[in-house]
């Protein structure tokens, strides 16, 4: 199977819990045999070569917004948008996410975090099946 996974920030070198989780992911699926698009967020430089070049058919990433958190929540009292789609979130994303779906196969869509669902409309989709990992919670963290 071809997945095309969208990370909201690049998970190597691994960083924290949630590129953790989603990198042995990716490994196990690799090992499985299945082939991954990763597409992530980033700042700065595009991928270099790591092991996820190895693991994945194809490691892309997309630029995230600059800015700091102060001016992302200003902008997201004044947007109507919540704060993480401010912060992951770019016209370029959503281009790249509609060139990969018109330009190949997938079998699986695997989507971290529900701030990057909205990226994926029915009409894009089709009839690929979508999973949505949301294993954290950020409005279990505020209450």
């Amino acid at each position: 199977m071809r997945f095309l996974m969208l990370a909201p920030y690049l998970l190597w070198p691994l960083h924290g819990g949630s590129s953790v989780r989603m990198f042995y992911i990716i490994k196990e699926l690799a090992k499985r045999g299945h082939r991954i698009v990763l597409l992530a967020g980033q700042q700065g430089m595009s991928p270099s070569d790591n092991v996820l070049n190895q693991l994945c058919e194809q490691v892309d990433s997309y630029e995230l917004p600059s800015g700091s958190r102060l001016s992302f929540a200003i902008r997201s009292v004044f947007s109507g948008q919540p704060y993480p789609a401010l912060k992951f979130q770019t016209r370029k994303l959503r281009e790249r996410v509609y060139d990969l779906l018109h330009n190949k196969y997938f079998d699986l869509i695997w989507v971290n975090f529900l701030l990057l669902a909205d990226t994926l409309s029915p009409a894009l989709v089709r009839n690929t099946p979508v999973i949505l990992d949301q294993y954290e919670s950020e409005e279990l963290l505020w209450q």
